[in-house]
C-alpha cells in the first residue's frame, strides 16, 4: 500500500475545505450539504475496502468508523452551512493508529490529521454568530462592562476542555468564556448564559448527573445533538442544530421534562432534515440504546388482548396508543380521551412544583409531559360523597343494592352452577364474575341486559326487577359524579406540591390535604407508540408494571 491511496479521502475533504485545502476557503464561504456527506461516506468505504488486506485492517476499520462519526456529526446539521463547533472529539483507535511500527502507518496518520485539524481552524464560523445572537440585549462586546458578564460552556472531559478553551482564545467574541466540565459546576455554580455542548455520548453518566444538579444560568444554551439534561433552570432556552428526527424518546424525556424557563427557541430546517435522514447514517438510535431499552408495545397488547375467560363477554372498546411511562410503568391511552397533564412552575431553584393540571387530549400529549392517571384507594370517599348527592334516598336506595345481591347469592346455590346461569341466557355467568358481584363496592353487573336476565331468573317480577335496575343506575351515577369530585379535589391539593419522589424515581403518588386514602399518580411520558390498537376501555389509561418478558431484546 503507498500514499496515493489516500487521495480518495483528500478528494472528499476538499471538496469541503475548498480546492487547496486551505483554510482561507473555510466553511465560512460555503454551504455544507448532504452531497458533501455522500461523498465522504463513498470515499471511506472505497478506502476501507482497499485496507481489507492490510496489515493494520482492525486498526484501520475501528478509525475509519470514528472518522466516518465525527465527520457525520460535524456535517450534518439541519441548518444548512451551520455546523457544529468543529472540536474532535476523542476518536477511537486513532492513538493505535499513531503510535503503530509501521512506517506509511504513521505517515498516513500525519496526513489525515493535518487535514482534519485544518478544519478546527475555520476564522468567523456561523457558530460565533449564533453565540452573539444568543447574547441578551445590552450586552455590547466593546463594552468594558461586558467583562463582568459569566458565560459558560460545558464540555466532557479535561482534553476537550483544554482544546475548546484554546478555541475559544483563538476567536474572541468580545466576551470572557468559562470552558468547564460537568463536575466544575459544583464551584462554578451561576453563570449568566450557560452552554451545553455536544451530544449525550460524551457526557458520562456522572458528569450528566452533575449538569442535571447544578446549572443556576439566566439563560441555557444547548448547541449540539440530543441534550437530554433534566432540571436546569433558565429563563430562555435555545436550540441549535437541533432536529425532531434525532430526538428519539431518551432524548425528549430529558430535554422536555423539567426545565423551568419562559421560553424556547428551536432552530431546525425540515428540507435538510428529510435529506440527512435519507442520505446518511444516523448517529443516535444505537448510541442510546443503553439509556432507553425498546418496549414491543405488539408484545404488550397481546397480554391484554387475551381476555380472561371468566371475564364479561361483552365489553366497549376504544382505540389506544402504548405509552411507556417511567418507573418502569407501561400504559394503554385512549385516544379518544383525555387525561391530566402537569404544568411546572417556575422556580428560584431547580425544584419541580406542580403549577396547574390541565385537561389534554391524549393525541396531544408526547415524551416529557408530566400526567396523572386515576385515583387509587377512594372507594370510602367515593361512596361517602355519592351518599350525601343522593340525600334522602340514599337509605332506600343502599337497601335494594344489598337486597338483589342477598337473593342473587341464594338462588344461586339453588342453580348449583353458572353453568345452568349461562344456559338461561347470562352469558355472563362465572365463579369470578359471581364474587364481583356480591362485593360490597359493586352497584351492579357491566351488562344491563343480563343483570336483567339474572334478576328475573332469581325470583323478581319484571316491574321489581326494572325498579331495582333504575336504584342501581341511580347510584351509579352518584358514584360518577362523586369520584369526579373527589379526583378533583385531589388535583386541587396537588397544586404547589414538590415534585421530588417523581425527579427522583420517576413516579410519585399525590394525596394532597386528603389523607392516604385516595391518591393520584403521576409519571413521565418516555415514549409513545403511535401504532393503532383496540382494547376493552376498562384497560385504558390504567399503568402497570412492565415485565422482563416485553422488552425488546
Amino acid at each position: 500500500m503507498n500514499f496515493t491511496e489516500t487521495n480518495q479521502v483528500y478528494t472528499a475533504m476538499e471538496s469541503v475545505l475548498g480546492e487547496d485545502g486551505t483554510e482561507d476557503s473555510g466553511l465560512n464561504t460555503i454551504s455544507v450539504t448532504s452531497d458533501h456527506v455522500r461523498q465522504f461516506h463513498a470515499a471511506l468505504g472505497a478506502f476501507r475496502r482497499q485496507l481489507v488486506e492490510s496489515e493494520v485492517a482492525d486498526e484501520w476499520a475501528a478509525f475509519l468508523r470514528s472518522i466516518k462519526r465525527w465527520f457525520h456529526l460535524y456535517l450534518t446539521t439541519p441548518v444548512e452551512g451551520q455546523s457544529l463547533l468543529p472540536w474532535c472529539p476523542r476518536i477511537d483507535g486513532l492513538g493505535r493508529l499513531k503510535q503503530s511500527s509501521q512506517p506509511y502507518t504513521r505517515q498516513l496518520f500525519d496526513d489525515l490529521n493535518t487535514k482534519f485539524q485544518s478544519l478546527l481552524q475555520i476564522e468567523q464560523h456561523p457558530f460565533l454568530d449564533q453565540i452573539l445572537d444568543a447574547l441578551p440585549e445590552g450586552i455590547d462586546p466593546d463594552n468594558e462592562q461586558t467583562s463582568l458578564y459569566r458565560l459558560g460552556v460545558v464540555v466532557e472531559g479535561r482534553r476537550v476542555c483544554q482544546h475548546v478553551s484554546k478555541w475559544f482564545d483563538t476567536f474572541d467574541i468580545g466576551v470572557p468564556v468559562h470552558v468547564v466540565t460537568p463536575s466544575d459546576l459544583k464551584k462554578e455554580n451561576h453563570f449568566d448564559q450557560l452552554i451545553l455542548m455536544g451530544s449525550p455520548r460524551w457526557f458520562t453518566l456522572a458528569g450528566s448527573m452533575h449538569v442535571l444538579n447544578s446549572p443556576r444560568a439566566n439563560q441555557l444554551t444547548f448547541m449540539g445533538f440530543e441534550p437530554f439534561f433534566t432540571a436546569p433552570t433558565a429563563d430562555n432556552f435555545y436550540f441549535f442544530n437541533g432536529s425532531p428526527h434525532l430526538f428519539t424518546g431518551a432524548t425528549t424525556q430529558g430535554l422536555l421534562k423539567a426545565p423551568a424557563c419562559r421560553s424556547y427557541t428551536i432552530c431546525t430546517n425540515d428540507e435538510d432534515e428529510e435529506s440527512n435522514k435519507e442520505d446518511t447514517e444516523p448517529i443516535s438510535a444505537s448510541e442510546i440504546d443503553d439509556i432507553i431499552p425498546t418496549i414491543d408495545s405488539s408484545k404488550v397488547f397481546s397480554s391484554f388482548e387475551q381476555s380472561d375467560p371468566n371475564d364479561d363477554e361483552v365489553e366497549v372498546t376504544a382505540s389506544c396508543h402504548f405509552g411507556r411511562l417511567s418507573a418502569n410503568a407501561g400504559v394503554f391511552l385512549n385516544t379518544e380521551a383525555s387525561i391530566y397533564r402537569i404544568l411546572l412552575r417556575q422556580s428560584s431553584g431547580a425544584k419541580l412544583i406542580c403549577n396547574e393540571i390541565e385537561k389534554t387530549p391524549v393525541t396531544a400529549l408526547s415524551p416529557g409531559d408530566i400526567v396523572m392517571f386515576s385515583t387509587h384507594g377512594a372507594g370510602d370517599m367515593t361512596a361517602s360523597i355519592a351518599n350525601s348527592l343522593l340525600g334522602d334516598l340514599a337509605p332506600v336506595l343502599r337497601e335494594k343494592q344489598s337486597a338483589w345481591k342477598m337473593k342473587v347469592q341464594s338462588r344461586f346455590y339453588l342453580f348449583g352452577t353458572h353453568h345452568e346461569l349461562r344456559k338461561s341466557g347470562v352469558l355472563s355467568a362465572s365463579e369470578t364474575n359471581f364474587n364481583n358481584w356480591l362485593r360490597p363496592h359493586t352497584i351492579m353487573p357491566k351488562n344491563k341486559t343480563e343483570f336483567l336476565k339474572l334478576l328475573l331468573l332469581t325470583g323478581y317480577s319484571e316491574d321489581e326487577a326494572a325498579d331495582t335496575i333504575t336504584a342501581m343506575r341511580r347510584i351509579s351515577a352518584a358514584h360518577q359524579s362523586a369520584g369526579r369530585k373527589v379526583a378533583q379535589m385531589l388535583r386541587k391539593s396537588a397544586k404547589g406540591t414538590h415534585l421530588n419522589q417523581l425527579e427522583k424515581n420517576g413516579m410519585q403518588v399525590l394525596h394532597g390535604e386528603l389523607g392516604t386514602s385516595a391518591e393520584m399518580r403521576a409519571y413521565y411520558i418516555e415514549q409513545i407508540d403511535h401504532r393503532e390498537y383496540e382494547l376493552p376501555i376498562s384497560k385504558l389509561n390504567h399503568p402497570f408494571e412492565l415485565t422482563d418478558d416485553l422488552w425488546l431484546a
